[in-house]
């Protein structure tokens, strides 16, 4: 007998598990599916051809949270249930089903994105009036023609494409509204100010191209992707409260001069304010990389404040920023990426020791800079890093370095001479091309001698007998004969010191 109660129960749960599995199995073909940020499932696409969908309230045991972008876009549903436990709805989310008239959505909802039900049926079902408004609380879209507009009270999510192209100057925006959608104010070219008072975010694209927008005082907790990209009358924004910043932000906001980033950001996307016309700014504690582009063709910019504790400088990150003359450059500091100061106005630059690394082309035409002092942690100096510096003429090279790439002091005609440091390996094809160097002495620890190193200086390479690159600094001197070089043996590096200092006082002598 308990044997058979035994294999009847054994027998229901297998069953039981039967169907759940094909529950879940239904349910895996018909949706595909990925596991959000916040503990939640994203549906990312439909993949059934059921007209009628239910959408599940689990999947993997886990909530369905949000249904992403473009989910259903062009499908063929006529009608859809949403379940409970669902908060988002993303952008193009139901986009073109022609089909589509109804869909629940339930209170749990909270954020609607740009254009979710944009071309079907179901979007004329929300009316035509001035504000429509979808369980109360979302703003879905905005219809009327006010110059002047007021967002109902208890408001907590703008739609995206909410109010697009609209010619409104004024939005008061009440503190009850959390999200700002994307797109949500784009291209509104009448609007001259905006007042966000207690934001958790704003999206991307949010209030790109408003042209005539003067003033923003911005309290938001995530300013999303070219949030307001192109406002070229932008010159007066307060932020507060805000953690983290997209990229492009403040792309081509070029009226904006001053800005001061809050003590509570912590993380800043790509090419934030490349473009515009920032003059000055302090970076915030709580960032601790430059990114790539941030400041990148920012010509007016004359000051940024680092602090101990950034640790990287991405790549372009300063490039073009013509009218930066200074910039110190804080201790802890270990990358600075390629390009990263690419035809900048500095004068002067001291690399701290803590920096391991720098990308090609890092200082490239930097023409006004006269005096540069590398980093003790640094190996090599990298392919092209002072190309182009017509105006450098003091440089440090600490000892560490054992490889100087190609062409990474090319074209540098007030360069008159360098110390060579002991422990050098490798000098490669033109990475003194074209300099003033008048002498240098090639040290003995160098293994690998390019015969174009110094070409077109015409200078004078001295050696001793030591040198391990003797031969193949001979055959430069060959190969460039009555051209280039001129070979000089000596016994020391002391004999050479003294034959430099002779040349560089002769030649003072003759400027007098």
């Amino acid at each position: 007998m308990k044997n058979i109660k035994l294999c009847y129960a054994l027998a229901a749960v297998v069953i039981i598990a039967t169907i759940a599995f094909v529950i879940a199995d239904k349910y895996s073909c018909t949706f595909e599916y990925r596991h959000n940020e916040n503990g939640g499932i994203t549906i990312t696409e439909y993949t059934g051809n059921n007209k009628s969908v239910t959408i599940p309230d689990t999947l993997d045991g886990i909530p369905v949270t949000e249904i992403g972008y473009a989910a259903f876009s062009h499908s063929q549903v006529t009608d859809v249930v949403i379940p409970d436990t669902v908060k988002i709805i993303g952008g193009s989310a139901f986009y073109r089903c022609k089909q589509l008239s109804v869909i629940d959505i339930p209170k749990s909802v909270e954020r609607i994105g740009a254009m979710p039900f944009w071309a079907t049926p179901f979007e004329k079902t929300l009316g035509e009036d001035e504000f429509v408004i979808i369980n109360d609380s979302i703003l879905y879209k905005y219809n009327g023609e006010s110059d002047v507009v007021t967002i109902p009270e208890g408001i907590t999510c703008i739609g995206g494409y909410g109010f697009y192209k609209n010619n409104l100057t004024e939005v008061i925006i009440p503190d009850s509204v959390r999200y700002i959608e994307s797109q949500a104010f784009a291209e509104c070219k009448s609007l001259k100010s905006v007042t966000v008072s207690s934001a958790e975010y704003i999206g991307d694209v949010a209030f790109l191209g408003c042209t005539s927008l003067e003033t923003a005082d911005i309290n938001a907790r995530e300013i999303d992707s070219s949030a307001f990209s192109g406002c070229t009358s932008l010159c007066d924004i307060s932020l507060k409260g805000t953690c983290t910043m997209g990229s492009s932000v403040f792309y081509k906001c070029v009226s904006l001069k001053k800005i001061t980033l809050p003590d509570s950001l912590v993380s800043m996307g790509n090419a934030v304010f490349k473009e515009s016309g920032l003059v000055e700014t302090d970076i915030p504690k709580g960032i601790t990389e430059i990114n790539t582009d941030t400041f990148k063709d920012c010509t007016s910019l004359s000051r940024v404040g680092l602090h101990s504790g950034i640790t990287a400088i991405r790549e372009s990150s300063f490039s073009g920023c013509t009218s930066l003359t200074e910039i110190t450059l804080p201790e802890g500091l270990t990358f600075i990426g390629e390009t990263a100061f690419y035809n900048c106005g500095l004068t002067s630059i001291t690399i701290p020791d803590s920096v391991t690394e720098v990308g090609f082309n890092a200082f490239m035409k930097c023409t006004s800079l006269s005096k540069v002092r590398l980093s003790k942690g640094m190996s090599v100096i990298p392919h092209s890093c002072f190309d182009g510096c017509a105006a450098l003429s003091e440089l440090i090279i600490p000892d560490g370095v054992t490889e100087i790439k190609v062409n990474a002091f090319q074209n540098t005609p007030e360069l008159k001479t360098v110390d060579l440091p002991d422990g050098l390996k490798i000098l490669e094809l033109n990475c003194f091309y074209n300099s003033g160097i008048w002498a240098v002495f090639i040290p003995d620890s160098v293994e690998k001698f390019n015969r174009q190193a110094f070409l077109g200086s015409g200078c004078t390479l001295m050696y001793t007998e030591n040198c391990k690159a003797y031969q193949q600094v001979c055959d430069a001197s060959q190969h460039y004969l009555n051209a280039d070089y001129t070979l000089k043996q000596v016994s020391s590096r002391a004999e050479a010191d003294a034959y430099i200092k002779e040349i560089s006082e002769m030649d003072s002598n003759n400027k007098i």
